[in-house]
């Protein structure tokens, strides 16, 4: 059996991994598109709310799109010739990103919209 980790050790593996996200491109253009949506909730003075919501939703969209660049590394590493099942796995990954990413986007509409309107 692996002894545990210890904490500090965690949050370094976990760091890591945010870096690794980072060097995948469509994880760094939602990353980017994420901070300019954050700050943008400060320069606009949303509520505390809204705020959170944006948070949220940032993060969904992250969070989906490291996951489905983990599953389709393994599966690469799985099946490195193209197989048709593997690629319908990463269509319906990709789509689940995609899912999240709307949404993120109604959203943000639904909240910049009137908060733009009165600037």
């Amino acid at each position: 059996m692996r002894p545990r980790q210890n904490l500090l050790r965690s949050f370094e593996n976990a760091f890591r991994g945010l870096g690794h996200a980072l060097k995948e491109r469509n994880f760094f253009i939602q990353f980017m598109i994420g901070v300019v949506v954050v700050a943008g909730s400060f320069a606009l003075n949303l509520t505390r709310d809204e705020k959170i919501i944006i948070f949220v939703v940032t993060a969904l969209v992250l969070g989906a799109e490291m996951v489905n660049s983990a599953i389709e590394k393994v599966l690469d590493h799985l099946s490195p010739s193209h197989n048709p099942e593997i690629a319908e796995i990463k269509e319906i990954l990709a789509g689940a990103v995609l899912l999240f990413a709307v949404l993120s986007v109604v959203v943000g509409m639904l909240i910049f919209g009137p908060a733009l309107l009165k600037f």
